[in-house]
């Protein structure tokens, strides 16, 4: 069994395989250092490149390992890390997200704090390849923060007795039951979720601006550089145009 939720800031960096004779070495990097966070302390983590097993941590807290990566660059390269028990380490999982997954998509998660005004708003920005996010331009996306007043509400300090348990009669996910631990005291804190649609290959930046009720800003929060390299699109049909005398093939690809 493998874990994927609790990891998070999964980075990988080239490792140059070799130096000119200017000391710049080569673009195409044939090993990458990988770095993650994870909240699973008791536990190896797996690396998988392109769904292949590339490694396993030689200990429950290392954050970061060397991978070999493909020799063909063709296709995009898939980078994964998982959680899995000690016992379990050299196992390979299918770690591949089922069709429908975030392919193309960004998603964007903020803690729902209640320093947010309750008739306020978020609008998304985006910026592409070396652009800097301009929060001042049309956004890309918004939103109100909260859906309505039952998520305004913290344990103890709304009708406290009136709900069921774990709950105060209007708050919104129950003590306990929210990012537990990432709220103002009493309080537990909603995790906000934004998906972007559907992405070219590209890198990007995003910004988030929360709006007051007048249109005031609140507070700003910008991404760190996103790159998406979408997925090949298979072949469905090959068929032959030509044969020439000297054997060559001449082939159409649809």
């Amino acid at each position: 069994m493998f874990y994927k939720d609790g990891i998070d800031r999964v980075r990988a960096f080239g490792i140059a395989s070799g130096y000119g004779e200017n000391g710049a070495g080569r673009e195409v990097p044939y090993a990458a250092l990988v770095k993650w966070q994870s909240q699973h302390g008791d536990k190896l983590h797996q690396v998988y490149v392109n769904g292949e097993l590339a490694g396993v941590s030689s200990d429950c807290g290392v954050r970061q390992m060397v991978v070999g990566l493909p020799v063909c660059f063709e296709g995009p390269v898939r980078i994964e890390v998982v959680a899995v028990d000690p016992g379990e380490g050299w196992k390979q999982f299918d770690v591949c997200d089922e069709p429908g997954s975030l392919n193309g998509r960004v998603e964007l998660r903020w803690v729902k704090l209640h320093g947010l005004p309750y008739e306020g708003r978020y609008e998304v920005y985006m910026a592409v390849d070396d652009e800097v996010v301009d929060f001042d331009s049309q956004p890309f996306d918004e939103g109100p923060i909260w859906r309505g007043p039952w998520e305004k509400a913290g344990f103890g300090l709304d009708g406290f007795g009136s709900g069921g348990f774990g709950f105060d009669a209007g708050n919104a996910c129950g003590f306990g039951r929210g990012c537990f631990g990432e709220g103002e005291f009493g309080l537990d804190a909603e995790e906000f979720r934004w998906v972007s649609d559907e992405l070219g290959t590209g890198k990007y930046r995003f910004g988030v601006k929360f709006l007051d009720v007048w249109g005031g800003e609140v507070c700003r929060m910008t991404s760190d550089e996103i790159t998406i390299i979408r997925k090949c699109r298979g072949v469905k049909k090959i068929r032959l145009i030509e044969q020439s005398d000297d054997g060559s093939l001449k082939i159409a690809i649809g």
